[in-house]
């Protein structure tokens, strides 16, 4: 009798730590809507190495993610756009960490049959261009960017009563490719994974277009979260992310 209570006592620590082996672990990372084709390949790269790892992604401009995530919505990893959301965020205590991680460029686009012949930012200024959108300069960095663009070209006071703002930079993409809109800027990885629109000029801003990535303060798996963090800053990852067109930082 004795000695099936001990065989019983030793056997349930065994049973509880296969159990926890195999448990699936969920990881909530906010990502701007730039790197969204970037990021499904990366996530099923990783899943197929670590199969009890399941990972949300949430694409949405930076800055409404920013929000998201000081209101309590669950993250684990961001992905932003804009240095300044990560440093609101560390600045308040929301990160244990975070780090540049990918550079972009800002460019003008135009539907792929470019109907109004235009061949440069100054060509916005005809009387024939309608709409030009941008990401809501608020809330989408890239819109940001594009204001920044158009002052230093001296064109946005001219063109600002025919902007049209976008919830995010692939809402800028829709309206061009779509025809909605005669022109539009976005970044130069958006352009590229699009057939239907065609780069007209490369822009300059002011500030380089930087994409950080910052680990939450209140994830509930912080190793789980710490390796694919790692991970996205490692060789495997890079390979994935220049082949969408990105430059990688860090």
């Amino acid at each position: 009798m004795i000695k099936k209570v001990v065989g019983f006592l030793i056997a349930v620590p065994l049973l509880t730590a296969c159990h926890n082996q195999n448990q699936t672990v969920e990881l909530y990372v906010p990502t701007a809507a730039s790197i969204t084709d970037a990021m499904e390949q990366l996530i099923d790269r990783y899943t197929e190495d670590n199969e009890t790892i399941t990972i949300t992604p949430t694409y949405s401009s930076s800055g409404n993610l920013k929000d998201q995530i000081k209101n309590g919505a669950p993250a684990d990893i961001f992905l932003s756009a804009a240095m300044s959301w990560m440093i609101e965020l560390e600045e308040e205590g929301f990160l244990n960490e975070y780090t540049p991680l990918l550079r972009n460029e800002l460019v003008m686009i135009t539907n792929l049959e470019n109907t109004h012949n235009i061949e440069s930012s100054s060509d916005l200024m005809n009387d024939d261009i309608e709409g030009i959108s941008i990401g809501d300069p608020e809330t989408v960095p890239a819109g940001e960017y594009a204001k920044q663009a158009l002052t230093l070209a001296d064109l946005y006071d001219d063109i600002e009563d025919r902007l049209i703002f976008a919830n995010d930079v692939r809402g800028v993409l829709t309206y061009v490719a779509t025809g909605n809109v005669d022109a539009g800027f976005v970044y130069q990885t958006d352009a590229i994974a699009s057939t239907n629109v065609t780069i007209i000029e490369q822009m300059q801003v002011n500030d380089p277009v930087l994409y950080p990535i910052g680990l939450l303060t209140d994830t509930e798996h912080p190793e789980e979260a710490k390796a694919f963090y790692d991970w996205l800053r490692g060789d495997e990852a890079r390979e994935i992310f220049k082949s969408n067109g990105f430059e990688f930082e860090s």
